[in-house]
This record gives C-alpha cells, sequence and structure tokens, in this order.
C-alpha cells in the first residue's frame, strides 16, 4: 500500500490500495496509521483503482481502518472500487460500512465529513 496526503488538505490521507492490501502483511501499516490518526489526520480515502481482488486479510484491515477511524470521530471511505473487489464488499455487506465513491475529489468533499469541534 502506498500512503499519501491530499494536496490542499492535511487532515485527509489517501491510501492506494494495491495486492498487499490482501496479504497478512498489509496489517504492519496499522501501527503507522494509527500514528497518523492520532496525529490528526480525520479522513482516509483508499482509492481501489488498483484492487483487483479481496480476501479475508484485505477485509479484515478495512474493518480495522474503519474502527480505528470511527474511535477518532474520523472516517474512511472506498474510492474507484470495482470488479470482483467491488463484488466482494457488497456480498459480505461493507457497503453499509463504508461510503463508496468513483471519483476521488468527490469522495474527499462530499458533506457527510465533518471535522470534530475544536475542543478549546
Amino acid at each position: 500500500m502506498h500512503w499519501r496526503y491530499h494536496e490542499q488538505d492535511r487532515d485527509v490521507l489517501v491510501i492506494e490500495a494495491d495486492e498487499s492490501l490482501n496479504s497478512a502483511d498489509g496489517y504492519r501499516h496499522v501501527q503507522q496509521l494509527e500514528k497518523l490518526i492520532a496525529d490528526g489526520i480525520r479522513l482516509v480515502l483508499i482509492d481501489c483503482s488498483r484492487l483487483q481482488f479481496l480476501n479475508t486479510n484485505g477485509i479484515g484491515l478495512l474493518l480495522l481502518l474503519h474502527k480505528r477511524m470511527t474511535d477518532r470521530q474520523g472516517e474512511a471511505r472506498l474510492v474507484n472500487l470495482r470488479g470482483l473487489a467491488a463484488d466482494v464488499i457488497r456480498t459480505v455487506r461493507l457497503d453499509r460500512v463504508f461510503q463508496m465513491y468513483t471519483d476521488m475529489e468527490d469522495a474527499r468533499q462530499a458533506s457527510s465529513f465533518v471535522a470534530p469541534a475544536d475542543p478549546r
């Protein structure tokens, strides 16, 4: 998986999912992600354009990401999901858990994401 911040919005992280999402090795990224969430990431966009299928490792990693984000009042969204990977998401009903978008900019700007209030 490749990670990058959105160019204009530092509280948005884009993850480019590839086949490593489906390996047990994908979980090594969780510790890095937890640090980024603690540092203020509130929206994770998972670009699935290179993801061809999902197995149980990939599903587990997506669910873990979702839980970590919601625990911090953040959100994870799936973008450019298609083919067999999209079929798997619908079959296990994760389309009820994740918002799915066909366009990265639409996913970033969707109005359902509201940054938490400043605690000051």
